[in-house]
């Protein structure tokens, strides 16, 4: 459940997601780095932090170096981070390197508007409208980005009708054949 406080805080703004560990391969410094980009460019938004690591010091420190205390929360790791989630409107991952990375399908299911990757995992390119950097360069992220945050496009429906086509029930179905009727 989510803290009113909270959800007073994140509603009705627009919040840009980093979700994970805060650990060198996730590059949570780049996230910090590709906001106070768009914040140079005009850009209104908050960055939502949701996780821990130890990164985090170093990340609060730069954040208030760079002015963006009152723009950027760290809302700390949490048992259940779907509310949080669901209050953001932007998914931002700056990952180097990934296996796939489940948290995009967990911010498809829970309705952001826009989604921005680096090109840090195969098949990547194969989600509907999810926009996948060329480089993983802080300019070109944050080009990414602000192009999806000004186009002022809603991808939440096709993004849930993705998250739900991955559905675990329907994963099994297939991996066991079910589908066709094969046991």
């Amino acid at each position: 459940r989510l803290d009113p406080a909270l959800g007073e805080a994140l509603a009705g703004r627009r919040n840009i997601l980093f979700c994970g560990r805060l650990v060198d391969f996730k590059r949570p410094g780049l996230a910090l780095e590709v906001f106070h980009l768009l914040r140079q460019q005009g850009e209104e938004a908050k960055l939502v932090f949701l996780g821990t690591g130890p990164l985090e010091r170093d990340i609060r420190e730069r954040a208030a170096a760079l002015g963006l205390t009152e723009d950027v929360l760290f809302l700390g790791q949490r048992p259940n981070p779907y509310p949080v989630m669901a209050l953001c409107q932007y998914g931002l991952l700056t990952s180097a390197n990934e296996g796939f990375p489940n948290v995009v399908l967990e911010m498809m299911a829970c309705g952001m508007r826009g989604i921005v990757v680096t090109p840090c995992a195969g098949d990547l390119d194969t989600l509907p409208r999810v926009a996948v950097t060329r480089t993983h360069d802080a300019r070109d992220i944050a080009e990414a980005l602000g192009s999806v945050l000004r186009s002022g496009e809603d991808f939440s429906r096709i993004y849930r009708a993705e998250a739900r086509s991955r559905a675990t029930e329907g994963y099994m179905d297939v991996v066991l054949g079910l589908d066709s009727g094969v046991q």
